[in-house]
C-alpha cells in the first residue's frame, strides 16, 4: 500500500471509531436512569444491607421490563447506589446471578454478548478488568465524558457454584465488591 492509501485507511478509523464514541460520550446513565437523579424520583425501590461505605443501596423494580436488557440481553436484577449524603444516583448495576455447577460459563456467555454489542455499538473497551481478590472479577470497561461503564463476570473462581454476570454504569467511583 502506498502512503496516501494508509493515510486515507487512517483517516476513515479513526472517524468510524470516534462516531463510535461519541455515542458513549453522550450518555449520562442507562435509558431512563440518569446518574446525579435524586432518590426520591424513583418509584419501587427497596433498600438493601449490601451497601459499600458512603453509599445506600436499592433494589430498584420498575414498571417496564425494557430496563432489565442491556442490547438485547435480558438481565434479572437492577440495583441503585446512591450518596448517603445527598441522595444522589451514583451508580447503576444491572446483573443475573447464576448457581449450580455451570455458573461460572453460562455468567461468562451473557457478558460475553454484552460486551460484544457494546464493542460493536460504542467501540472497544478502555481497559480489561481483571482482579484476583476475593471478587474474582474480570471483565471490560469503557469511559466517557459523564460516565464509566464496566462489563465483568464476578465469582469465587471457575469452580464456584455462584456467580455474577455484571453491568455497572457510574459516575467518579467504582465500586467496590
Amino acid at each position: 500500500m502506498t502512503r496516501k492509501t494508509i493515510l486515507i485507511l487512517a483517516f476513515f478509523l479513526y472517524l468510524y471509531s470516534s462516531g463510535q464514541q461519541t455515542n458513549l460520550l453522550k450518555l449520562d446513565g442507562f435509558k431512563s436512569i440518569i446518574i446525579g437523579t435524586k432518590k426520591k424520583k424513583f418509584d419501587n425501590l427497596k433498600q438493601t444491607n449490601d451497601a459499600p461505605e458512603g453509599f445506600l443501596s436499592f433494589e430498584y423494580h420498575p414498571k417496564g421490563i425494557n430496563l432489565y436488557k442491556v442490547f438485547d440481553t435480558k438481565y434479572d436484577r437492577i440495583l441503585l447506589y446512591f450518596d448517603d449524603t445527598t441522595e444522589r444516583l451514583k451508580t447503576i448495576v444491572i446483573s443475573s446471578i447464576f448457581t449450580g455447577d455451570n455458573s461460572y460459563q453460562t455468567a461468562l456467555n451473557k457478558s460475553s454478548l454484552t460486551i460484544g454489542e457494546f464493542d460493536k455499538n460504542i467501540g472497544p473497551p478502555y481497559e480489561i478488568i481483571e482482579v484476583k481478590d476475593a471478587s474474582n472479577k474480570s471483565g471490560f470497561s469503557w469511559y466517557g465524558n459523564n460516565i464509566y461503564i464496566d462489563v465483568f463476570v464476578m465469582s469465587n473462581g471457575e469452580k464456584s457454584k455462584r456467580t455474577e454476570a455484571v453491568v455497572e454504569i457510574g459516575k467518579d467511583v467504582e465500586l467496590k465488591y
